[in-house]
């Protein structure tokens, strides 16, 4: 169970740099009223130098806080360098996002500063939180499609009624591969 006070003092600390941060992956699912991963937390930062960054996190976590290589997954690699931090469950802390995918090749997505202004601000449990929205939660299960339960995340995210499609369509024409994710989003749909 993901410990409020915890992900507060990570939020904290972010905003005590100024750097602009948002939930993303599955505890945004959870957050924005969908079944999602509660193991770990994904937090997408716009910050330029990640290892700079993790420097930081280690003066404030110690051995707590791990940089994370890019890392295997079954269908390709998470091609992102990650910080990596042990609490009550682990923080994943990431700025680029790119995404080697068996079929689809190399995914990055987008990252630009005026992005992170463009959340969805949740309250959950006395916090308020910048969460990705659900047409950015939809490309990353897209592109990533580890197993059923992604494909069923994609059903559900597109059933929920604060999905636009027009905000999908126009945030998938910022990826590179916009032609070829749009071919397997409209397989999935159809």
């Amino acid at each position: 169970m993901i410990d409020m006070h915890n992900l507060d003092n990570v939020a904290s600390f972010l905003n005590k740099m100024n750097v602009k941060w948002y939930v993303n992956a599955g505890f945004a699912l959870h957050l924005q009223g969908l079944s999602g991963d509660l193991s770990d937390v994904d937090i997408r930062v716009f910050y330029d130098d990640l290892t700079e960054l993790y420097k930081k996190f280690e003066d404030e976590y110690g051995k707590k806080a791990y940089l994370r290589p890019p890392l295997d997954y079954k269908y390709g690699k998470y091609d992102t360098l990650c910080i990596e931090l042990s609490l009550d469950v682990k923080y994943d802390i990431y700025s680029k996002v790119r995404i080697v995918r068996d079929g689809l090749g190399t995914v990055e997505f987008p990252l630009d500063e005026e992005s992170f202004d463009r959340v969805c601000t949740l309250a959950h449990e006395g916090l308020r939180l910048p969460v990705a929205p659900l047409e950015r939660l939809l490309a990353y299960y897209i592109v990533l499609r580890r197993n059923d339960f992604d494909n069923e995340t994609i059903k559900r995210i597109i059933a929920h009624p604060g999905f636009r499609q027009d905000t999908f369509d126009e945030y998938l024409q910022d990826f590179e591969k916009y032609e070829e994710i749009n071919q397997i989003y409209q397989k999935l749909v159809s």
